[in-house]
């Protein structure tokens, strides 16, 4: 029996040799496996600061992950977000980069956008567009705030400057845009007024993702067009019925000018028709049942209508022909004077 329980106190501690191996073995794997996911990333946390208006959102990431930023986009009322800076000041795109240390990242907020960018730019004399005169600090003032529902807070450095130049409209513009749109617009000559609404409606258009502007940058200045500079309609002055003296200063103002309204089409005609040898008449008197003001032409007892006649030609309409009009047909329309 003595021999017996000997030989059983040995297989017991055997047993537990045994044991012991097998967890340090186990240990040693399961060290080795640790240090492997270790390897990975796997235990590995980045700190991604977020900071918006204030708010200071911090994210935990893994090695290669992306964080998703867009909840992290909001603006307050009246403000929009526009990019997000890096530490050093860097626009960046963090929701594009894999986590690959701590970073921090601050959101660039602006003003937000006008829905439509109104009129900014006024007619020059006689309803003229000017598009090569100098853009004014003034102007390029009105110009700024007309692309934000609160205006733009560089506008009032603007209209302390005679003239204008790329250089001061992007230094004006400083923190509406992302620093690389504004980085396009530089130049230390004074802006043309057709210049100036090409930017601005170039950096309007591009952050409201709408077609693209004309060359004449009418999406910034409405009121600006080169087109505008030829024969059209202007509202100008109108004259009682048989009033006569006002034809020479208007055929002038619209044979200078290329605008004017009925009055300075018909003295055109007039001056024109006088200069060839018609003993034309320019005519102030009235049109329509409603006995509307309105100027024409007389040529031997013939109706010569210019401005209706355009405004059918500017319509699309064809069908109807307003010159050498006999007393019939000019009846039918109500001419008197």
């Amino acid at each position: 029996m003595p021999g017996t329980g000997s030989s059983g106190v040995w297989q017991v501690k055997k047993r537990k040799k045994g044991l012991h191996a097998a967890l340090l073995a186990a240990a040693l794997l399961c060290c080795a496996a640790l240090a492997v996911l270790a390897a990975q990333g796997l235990f590995t946390r980045y700190t991604l600061r977020f900071t918006s208006g204030g708010a200071v959102t911090e994210l935990s990431l893994r090695p290669g992950e992306y964080p998703a930023t867009e909840a992290l986009e909001a603006a307050g009322e009246g403000q929009r977000f526009i990019c997000w800076l890096d530490a050093s000041g860097a626009e960046a795109e963090p929701s594009a980069l894999p986590a690959e240390g701590d970073a921090e990242y601050t959101a660039l907020l602006g003003p937000a956008l006008a829905e439509e960018p109104g009129p900014w730019l006024e007619a020059g004399e006689y309803g003229l567009a000017l598009p090569d005169a100098p853009l004014t600090g003034a102007e390029a003032a009105r110009g700024v705030n007309s692309l934000f529902e609160g205006g733009c807070p560089g506008a009032a450095a603007l209209a302390q400057s005679e003239t204008v130049t790329a250089d001061a409209l992007a230094a004006a513009l400083e923190g509406c845009f992302a620093p690389s749109r504004l980085d396009t617009i530089s130049g230390r000559e004074p802006l043309s007024r057709l210049e100036a609404a090409a930017l601005l409606g170039g950096l309007y258009v591009d952050e409201r993702g709408v077609p693209a502007p004309s060359a004449s940058g009418r999406a910034a200045a409405p009121d600006l067009d080169p087109g505008r500079d030829s024969f059209t309609y202007l509202r100008r002055n109108y004259y009682e019925s048989g009033e006569t003296g006002w034809e020479t200063a208007e055929a002038l103002t619209m044979l200078s000018t290329g605008r004017g309204n009925c009055y300075n089409y018909a003295a055109a005609f007039w001056a024109l028709a006088r200069g060839l040898g018609y003993d034309a008449e320019a005519v102030s008197g009235t049109i329509s049942r409603r006995g509307q003001p309105h100027g024409w032409v007389m040529i031997d007892g013939l109706y010569y209508d210019l401005e209706t006649e355009m405004a059918y030609r500017r319509d699309g309409v064809y069908d109807r022909h307003m010159f050498a009009m006999d007393e019939v047909r000019a009846s039918q329309w109500s001419y008197s004077f």
